[in-house]
């Protein structure tokens, strides 16, 4: 059954729907574009950059993984699925070295406009996907959350800072 009612694509996650695909996409295109930024990065900043592109992959590849099994997409779609994501930022570290080595260092308007672009992928999926699940339904502890919300966001401010 096709629907275009923006309510069933949200609930998607519970009857199979296009939403674990739609999720599938959003994050491997974000995970191509960390992987460009940090395949263009000088040596200094691609260490810190690492470490963060390694500790966000795990709870996003978890996230996705989850979203696939709610949908109850069977495994023979679901580890070819999840491959994609998996290879899609060292695919973006490949072709960000291409594109250091066909163009050259140049004057960093490059390494910011990757950097830019993968911090807006990741908050069009944090404020889209995360915020809208953990706010909007309600609940009792709506409070503590958007505190600890705020308390990981200032932390990677923090992080930004430091890089």
């Amino acid at each position: 059954m096709v629907t275009s009612s923006p309510a069933a694509l949200v609930g998607a996650p519970n009857n199979g729907g296009f939403a674990p695909y739609l999720l599938l996409l959003t994050l491997s295109i974000h995970s191509l574009i960390a992987g460009l930024t940090l395949g263009i990065s000088s040596a200094a900043g691609a260490g810190v950059l690492l470490i963060a592109i390694l500790a966000h992959k795990g709870a996003a590849g978890f996230a996705l993984g989850s979203t696939f099994r709610e949908a109850a997409i069977p495994l023979r779609t679901r580890i070819p699925a999840l491959l994609v994501f998996v290879g899609s930022t060292p695919l973006g570290v490949i072709l960000g070295g291409a594109a250091i080595d066909l163009l050259g260092t140049g004057d960093g308007a490059a390494v910011a406009w990757f950097k830019a672009v993968g911090a807006g992928t990741f908050l069009y999926v944090a404020t889209l996907d995360i915020v809208r699940e953990e706010f909007f339904p309600g609940g009792t502890n709506r409070g503590r959350r958007l505190i600890w919300a705020i308390v990981g966001a200032g932390i990677m401010a923090l992080v930004a800072i430091w890089m």
